[in-house]
């Protein structure tokens, strides 16, 4: 007999056992969705097309709205950076400093998704690397060199764009490029700072250990001016905001650069082709807000007691679909319109608003905090 995780009823193992439920992919909310059901005496299988440790684009910020959940997963952040300060510059050196109310931490996805997949495979889950899914057929799992996989619920938590979602980009769509640096720097360790150039932003933030993380996402036609010449363009392009110029110029980059494309900010849908999507496949939110990770963890919380219940026989699979997509149109896309209208306000400034918005941001505190707290959702445990 295992206990919920969740402080529920207790679920006894079925005589006759089903399969398990199989998850395509293994970022941050397939990670912990296995764990947690794992806790809750439900098999699993992750299929992930990489090998981990692994670097992904990512600010590596999460809001302090789910620390309390991500140490109940068994990771511990009593020694990372926490940042309480954001400060803000505009292309044209405005800058302005807001304090954050709720703040967040810094810790970087090759640390965080790596611990992740070892606590799920402590758990019990079988973890798969180097397994690409070919397609989905019903409860059948087609992998491209490694066979055929049954599975009793199959978990779409692939990330964003991805083919086997069936989710095509709008037409007439801004298209985004991100690229992430680790760096060593000397900067205070409890401020992030976010640095907007025309058609795109910069984070800049501490991690573990002695490293920092810079990510930007840019507008992909002027990358494209410079032939794809990644360096020209931040050494042209970026460098037009002077704040971004000197934080450029003073850190020191280590290892590789990560880069990844196909950006669309909005909500999906809760499921698709008997898949049950999860984390950003479901709907994807700005990076300004500082939220996607935590969205990712709430996704999983959501989620886990509710396939339990299904897999154990004490709720219907239609009723799992229609609360999951509920939470996509309600919960999820109200938190995604925040994220898209806090990024208009930064990204289509003119000199006017640009003015407006430093001066007020610099003589009204409050309105930093109301701007904030616009993008920062309420604290969830397990």
């Amino acid at each position: 007999m295992g206990f919920s995780a969740f402080g529920g009823d207790t679920y006894k193992q079925p005589i006759v056992m089903k399969p398990p439920v199989v998850i395509i992919g293994a970022g941050l909310s397939g990670l912990s969705l296995a764990i947690l059901l794992r806790r809750l005496q439900v098999p699993v299988t992750i299929l992930e097309k990489d090998i981990y440790p692994r670097q992904k684009v990512c600010g590596e910020y999460i809001s302090v709205e789910s620390e309390a959940f991500v140490r109940s997963l068994g990771v511990d952040t009593t020694h990372l950076p926490h940042i309480n300060t954001l400060h803000l510059t505009s292309n044209r050196g405005r800058e302005a400093q807001v304090k954050l109310k709720t703040g967040g931490f810094g810790i970087s996805r090759w640390t965080l998704d790596h611990q992740l997949a070892q606590i799920a495979c402590a758990e019990g889950a079988d973890v798969q690397f180097g397994v690409t899914v070919r397609n989905v057929e019903g409860n059948t799992v087609r992998t491209v060199k490694h066979g055929d996989m049954e599975a009793s619920h199959v978990i779409g938590a692939y990330g964003k764009s991805n083919r086997l979602s069936e989710i095509e980009l709008p037409k007439n769509t801004t298209h985004y490029v991100g690229i992430k640096y680790h760096v060593k720097s000397d900067a205070p360790q409890d401020v992030i700072e976010m640095h907007v150039f025309k058609g795109g932003y910069c984070g800049f933030s501490k991690i573990e250990d002695d490293l920092y993380c810079l990510c930007y996402l840019a507008d992909a036609a002027p990358l494209k001016s410079f032939g794809g010449d990644i360096d020209a363009f931040e050494k042209e392009h970026l460098s037009l905001n002077p704040k971004l110029k000197t934080r450029f110029a003073q850190v020191e980059k280590v290892g590789e650069r990560a880069a990844t494309s196909q950006f669309h900010f909005g909500s999906y849908r809760g499921h698709v082709n008997n898949q049950l999507l999860v984390g950003d496949a479901s709907g994807f939110i700005p990076p300004i807000t500082g939220n996607g990770m935590s969205l990712a963890f709430r996704s999983a919380a959501n989620t886990a007691p509710l396939l339990a219940d299904v897999w154990h026989g004490k709720l219907e699979e239609q009723a799992l679909y229609k609360i999951q997509q509920n939470y996509v149109d309600t919960y999820l896309q109200k938190r995604i319109s925040k994220g898209v209208f806090l990024q208009n306000l930064l990204l289509k400034q003119n000199w006017l608003s640009d003015a407006v918005l430093f001066a007020g941001l610099n003589h009204l505190p409050f309105l930093g905090q109301v701007l904030a707290d616009t993008a920062v959702g309420e604290e969830f445990r397990i």
